[in-house]
């Protein structure tokens, strides 16, 4: 006997069955901003947390350009960790599973700790402790903002079942935004603290936005594609494709910032051109004409050919717009040839784990594989010749042209691996030269004396023969501000005599018997060829103590020095470190001074006003600033130099220089840990 059926019952099998919402219900609109926020914000945060990481760890480094370098290479391996993540997830069997895992990785990143983990700038390699801080401070939620392009693009081509490789274009939009942001914005304007506090907040927006979109997927979408097949071999012409940008980058990079000219946030030129080539290629096809971007390649790479082998005797302009031209092209025409090969949505994200990988790939051996192979910057050349040998199976439209040049200029530009790989130059005989993490130093034999090049900046030089060996020379000459006060200050008793940058120990010239110099230098490689190639040190009849490491951590761990002169030596240098330039740095220099100590700061720079910043923080630490420009002495080989000479007892300054033409610091500039900006102090 069948149970009576209940008015209950009869309304519930009256009711229609539930379905999923037709796509209607959610306009085009809806989506379009929904989505495009997601992305836009996405790649805006990962191209802000870049440089703010390297600020947070740039002074546990000693400012090393290779610390960015490295950097580098740290967020292009996890963007492809990100990719391959998604491509993994989207094998789960329903669009609910994958959104639910996305959630959870995103709830993760969100609620980790606030605070970062301490530096470790100890012993071993830089390279493994700065790997391990980023992996241990960021990693989660860098990889989880990574993972916000690829899926983004798949959920929308399966709500539209449209390609929704535009999506790609505005995302780099988005990266290039967070690029210009910081160094024009942020860090002007914000501390670190709150720069940190801004990225939490943008990122648990992101979060929010991401959540969203996967919700709306999985109500609205239909049932998951199959997986599309890819032709054999076209993985691979992804890698290559992207591999060799990646490479060309870092490459025009390098040679930009330590051959042409080392100026500060010189990368964003090079990175912002490979941002827009991705902007381009994926926006519209009508951007990519092979012609146009082949023309400019050829021409360009001829340029750079002919500067290699001039030793960049070229204008800065002419050589900026060479290499920048080269890579913009270069970009355009790989990334375009990448973009003509998307596959269907259904392969979206292995064609975008295999582009990742092959940044990754490209950015593992310039940074990491090169400094080990190569003494010098050789794989620009190298990286030329691959953007031609990746285009010859590959470019359609001017194959004749594209062949007969690569005849022409590849030998020519690997030719140049010998010109730079001899040991002649413009100056002399190049009898050492070795490349580790902080650049190349070069040792060069000049007609009558031997210098020390760091980049093209040189460090010191000391005449050979015996009659001027003991001479100081370079920044450090007798009418200088540096010889003044080591020659007339408290020249009755033995003082303690402390240098933040050792060069080639031109400073132990000035030493007396009694005296106690400390140097403290950043790089093991300058302490031993100053000790084998130069007699400076040895021949001091001071007392010479070296400390191996960065400056500021070094003395932050020692007591008071009480020094009688300080002397900062690591400014000259067009490339900067700002943690030695900061309120609290002259803090730590104060702290080691005597009551009527001296402190010295080396100025002279080509692109910034460093006097302004020093006059700052000088004087936010109650101290007196005088500055002292020495002319160039060719016969005794003494460069043009500024110092600022500081002290908190305006009476000694006053006794040094008396008489000398001083000239004032500039409108002071205030420079903290927490807040800094070199745009501020650029040169016009």
């Amino acid at each position: 006997m069948r149970p009576r059926e209940t008015a209950a019952r009869r309304a519930r099998r009256a009711r229609p069955a539930r379905t999923r919402p037709d796509r209607a219900v959610y306009p085009p609109a809806v989506r379009l901003v929904l989505f495009g926020a997601a992305c836009l914000l996405g790649s805006l945060l990962v191209f802000l947390i870049q440089p703010l990481a390297g600020r947070l760890l740039l002074p546990h480094f000693g400012g090393s350009p290779g610390t960015w370098l490295v950097c580098l290479l740290f967020f292009q391996t996890l963007l492809f960790a990100g990719y391959l993540y998604v491509h993994l997830s989207t094998r789960l069997p329903s669009l609910r599973a994958q959104v639910g895992l996305q959630a959870t990785l995103l709830a993760g990143a969100t609620l980790l700790p606030r605070s970062l983990p301490a530096v470790d700038p100890g012993e071993g390699l830089a390279e493994l402790r700065i790997l391990g801080w980023l992996t241990a401070g960021i990693g989660l939620p860098y990889l989880a903002v990574t993972t916000g392009a690829p899926l983004l693009q798949r959920w929308l081509g399966l709500l539209t079942g449209r390609e929704p490789y535009r999506l790609y274009a505005l995302s780099n939009v988005g990266s290039l935004l967070g690029l210009l942001v910081f160094p024009f914005a942020l860090e002007p304007l914000l501390g670190l603290n709150d720069q940190t506090q801004l990225w939490r907040g943008g990122f648990t927006l992101f979060a929010m936005l991401m959540i969203g979109c996967g919700v709306l997927t999985a109500r609205a979408a239909p049932e998951l594609p199959a997986p599309g097949t890819t032709a054999a071999g076209e993985p691979l012409r992804w890698l290559l494709l992207s591999l060799v940008p990646s490479a060309l980058l870092l490459s025009t990079t390098n040679h930009l910032t330590v051959d042409v000219a080392p100026m500060p946030l010189l990368w964003i030129a090079p990175l912002a051109l490979y941002l827009v080539s991705f902007i381009l290629c994926f926006a519209d096809d009508r951007f990519h004409r092979p012609l146009l971007w082949l023309a400019l390649w050829i021409a360009s790479t001829a340029g750079i050919a002919f500067t290699l082998f001039n030793h960049g005797t070229a204008a800065l302009w002419q050589q900026l717009a060479v290499y920048l031209t080269a890579l913009l092209s270069g970009c355009m025409l790989c990334h375009g040839e990448l973009a003509r090969r998307r596959p269907p949505t259904a392969e979206l994200t292995r064609y975008y784990t295999w582009v990742a990988g092959g940044g990754a790939l490209g950015g593992l051996l310039v940074a990491v594989v090169a400094p080990r192979l190569f003494t010098g910057y050789f794989e620009l050349q190298l990286s030329v010749a691959a953007v031609f040998a990746v285009l010859l199976p590959s470019q359609r439209a001017g194959k004749r042209a594209l062949r007969i040049a690569t005849v022409l200029l590849v030998p020519i530009a690997v030719a140049t691996h010998w010109t730079h790989g001899t040991d002649r130059t413009n100056d002399g005989r190049v009898i050492e030269h070795r490349r580790n993490f902080h650049g190349i130093l070069r040792v060069t034999q000049l007609p009558d004396a031997t210098l020390l090049t760091h980049g093209r900046i040189r460090h010191g030089m000391q005449f050979r023969d015996a009659k001027r060996a003991s001479w100081p020379t370079m920044y450090y000459g007798t009418d200088s501000a540096m010889g003044i006060v080591l020659r007339d200050h408290h020249p009755q008793r033995p003082r303690r005599i402390g240098a933040i940058g050792l060069g080639v120990g031109t400073l132990a010239a000035h030493g007396r018997d009694g005296d106690t110099i400390a140097f403290y230098e950043l790089s093991a490689d300058v302490v031993d060829v100053a000790k084998r190639r130069f007699t400076f040190l040895r021949d001091s009849p001071a007392t010479i103590e070296i400390g191996v490491g960065d400056g500021r951590t070094q003395l932050a761990a020692l007591p008071p020095q009480r020094f009688d002169i300080l002397v900062l030596d690591a400014f000259s240098s067009d490339a900067v470190p700002v943690h030695l330039l900061t309120r609290e740095a002259f803090a730590l220099y104060a702290r080691h001074l005597a009551p009527d100590g001296v402190l010295l700061a080396n100025v002279s720079n080509r692109h910034l006003r460093v006097d302004a910043v020093t006059a700052g923080s000088a004087a936010d630490n109650g101290m007196h600033v005088l500055m002292l420009d020495t002319k160039r002495n060719v016969e005794r080989g003494e460069a043009h130099v500024r110092w600022a000479v500081m002290s908190r007892d305006a009476a000694v300054l006053d006794g040094l220089l008396a008489g000398r033409f001083l000239t004032f610091p500039p409108k002071a500039v205030h420079w903290t840990d927490e807040r800094s900006g070199l745009f501020e102090i650029l040169k016009h």
